[in-house]
């Protein structure tokens, strides 16, 4: 049941942006793929030194389908209402530059009053002199931690959701499908582009389906390469949701948000539309628990139903 690998999952090990966060995750995910009969396998190390622990479970080569999800989670934000937009790395670049900005200047505050502290402590006598150079320490320490990145605390969102999904899926399919559960792929789309630049060109007769960010929204878009339209009406047809959207991109476009790693792929989301721009509240900040689960059960049975037409075309 989806609601038992979200609360062993999930809410145990809600953070994986630490290495031994992500072993550990890795490990749990792993046990339950291969109780219900999948394989893992580690895709070899980059060439280019750069760590990113992609697994792959179910056999790559015979699937007809391969389903993707990054397992790794993203760092804290700290802008306020922080809103992240899947298909638009414009503004969600604008939204990083801020944060940071508000990062630093935290950073700097803390230090400062931390140093100016220190420096009037030692002018003190006394208890005095050291409650202000204690107090003082404390300020730079913390003022030095905001100048470092850290793993955001809760990711329902993104993008444990997803892998609950996956799993899910899994229990319905005992070949034919393959699941991918991605690395470096919370802050950018390296462990995306890194499985497409081994398994992006070999069998193109392949339906990739990526999934990011399916806990909470009221409407699940379907976006895709505009090459792709055929195959995502049919899906669409074939899940009859009353909520779906299809958002279809020029080839160029879709390119730079990874859509075209493979020939025939398709990327769900699940999110909120205002003023005629799709996004995902909550991810990357302490609210990232929220969950629509019945959606999700629901989204699950239908692209089960839409998976296996595809295998039978």
């Amino acid at each position: 049941m989806i609601k038992d690998d979200i609360l062993d999952l999930a809410i145990a090990i809600p953070r994986r942006f630490y290495q031994h966060e992500k072993a550990m995750y890795m490990e749990e995910v792993s046990k339950r793929f291969e109780k219900l009969g999948y394989k893992a396998m580690v895709q070899p190390e980059n060439p280019k030194g750069k760590k990113i622990h992609n697994v792959i479970f179910g056999d790559i080569t015979k699937a007809k389908v391969v389903i993707l999800s990054h397992y790794d989670t993203p760092v804290k934000s700290y802008k306020p209402k922080y809103r992240y937009y899947p298909f638009s790395p414009s503004k969600n670049l604008k939204q990083e530059r801020i944060s940071l900005l508000i990062q630093l200047l935290i950073g700097l505050f803390m230090t400062a009053i931390g140093l100016l502290l220190g420096m009037h402590g030692f002018k003190q006598h006394g208890w005095l002199k050291w409650v202000d150079l204690i107090v003082a320490a404390i300020l730079i320490i913390v003022g030095i931690w905001f100048f470092q990145s850290h793993g955001n605390k809760a990711n329902m969102t993104k993008n444990s959701a997803s892998v609950a999904l996956m799993l899910d899926l899994a229990k319905s399919f005992k070949k034919d499908v393959a699941f991918v559960l991605l690395d470096q792929q919370a802050d950018g789309y390296r462990g995306l582009a890194y499985f497409g630049s081994q398994y992006g060109s070999n069998h193109k007769e392949q339906i990739w389906i990526q999934l990011d960010c399916v806990a909470y929204g009221s409407t699940i878009v379907f976006a895709h390469d505009q090459a792709n339209d055929h195959l995502v009406k049919s899906m669409m047809d074939t899940m009859q949701l009353s909520n779906g959207y299809d958002k279809s991109y020029s080839h160029e476009y879709a390119s730079a948000l990874g859509l075209n790693t493979h020939t025939n792929m398709v990327c769900i989301s699940v999110g909120d539309i205002q003023d005629h721009e799709f996004y995902v509240p909550y991810t990357k900040t302490k609210n990232d628990v929220h969950i629509h689960i019945d959606q999700l059960i629901d989204l699950s049975h239908r692209l089960e139903t839409a998976i296996s037409t595809l295998i039978k075309q």
